[in-house]
């Protein structure tokens, strides 16, 4: 199969609340789940990886993710994946944490997904020479209160 329409055939979504308090602490962490859901009829060789668009990344420390105006939030769980399998026609859902640790609007994005491989129907595994992007989830828009 073309690397770009097996792809295609993984569907992303975020799901989360829209709303959060921090309840005067001085933390609070969302949980986020990226759903993922193979369309193709053969099994997927997957990468994640949650980033920040067009953040600087410092060493050893998961960038934060991009605010829309005040509050500030990074992620935190598992923040990448190698190499895992999503059956044909199957769903996964990657659990994570939106650290949040102040009040805003907070742009949940950065979260990305590709095709690394396939396999067919007799169980051989074909590793794509460059790994094909997965369409972006939509970011989800969280309201950090008091």
């Amino acid at each position: 199969p073309d690397p770009e329409a097996l792809a295609a055939a993984v569907s992303l979504a975020i799901v989360c609340d829209m709303s959060t308090s921090l309840n005067s602490l001085p933390l609070s962490l969302l949980p986020v789940a990226l759903h993922l859901r193979n369309r193709s009829n053969v099994d997927l060789a997957y990468n994640f990886l949650a980033r920040a668009e067009g953040s600087a990344r410092q060493a050893d420390v998961d960038p934060p993710i991009e605010l829309s105006s005040g509050g500030h939030a990074a992620w935190l769980g598992v923040t990448k994946v190698t190499a895992e399998w999503l059956p044909a026609g199957g769903h996964a859902e990657l659990n994570l944490h939106a650290a949040l640790v102040s009040t805003g609007t907070v742009v949940l994005e950065g979260l990305s997904v590709v095709v690394c491989g396939w396999r067919d129907a007799v169980g051989t595994t074909h590793w794509l020479s460059q790994p094909a992007c997965c369409a972006t989830p939509l970011p989800r828009r969280v309201a950090v209160t008091a």
